[in-house]
């Protein structure tokens, strides 16, 4: 059994389950995206450990952004946020906000620097606009020729995006 916790606050609990059975295996995703490229990484042809390391290696290379709504202002490390706008979290750090979660989205692709070759994958939530993520989408691939940008229903609650930068 391999457990991906997709939680940062779930990583300890599945650590303990995995110490106290030889036949669990932990592979520590602190996120969705990360869990989907340890995924993404597993062979069933290969052997236990070799799929083991090549997963955790997904999940050490996966960028995560989550954007979710400010429910009271704040400042968190210097970022200032209105109640009611969005903010985008980078591998769990707060990094921009935006009246839009689509803004909030793309001030946070920003600070992480987008090359070609990159491939983003964006996580639509269960209220996000379509039309809206395909704008993202058709922008990035504008301003960053030869990035790949998938978009992908996911259905999240309380995060209009997540989004993976491999």
């Amino acid at each position: 059994v391999i457990l991906l916790p997709n939680n940062e606050n779930i990583v300890a609990a599945a650590g303990q389950a995995a110490g106290a059975n030889s036949r669990i295996h932990l592979v520590p995703s602190r996120t969705v995206p990360q869990g989907v490229a340890a995924l993404l990484a597993f062979n069933p042809e290969e052997p236990l450990e070799r799929n083991l390391r090549a997963m955790r290696e997904a999940v050490a290379s996966v960028v995560t952004i989550e954007v979710t709504r400010a429910m009271r202002s704040t400042t968190i490390g210097g970022v200032r946020v209105s109640a009611g706008h969005y903010l985008s979290l980078r591998d769990g750090q707060l990094s921009a906000t935006g009246k839009t979660p689509e803004k909030a989205l793309k001030a946070a692709l920003a600070q992480v620097g987008l090359f070609k070759d990159q491939v983003v994958t964006l996580y639509r939530g269960a209220d996000g606009q379509q039309e809206d993520a395909e704008a993202v989408r058709r922008q990035l691939e504008e301003e960053t020729p030869g990035i790949q940008v998938d978009l992908v229903y996911g259905g999240q609650p309380h995060y209009p995006y997540l989004a993976s930068v491999e």
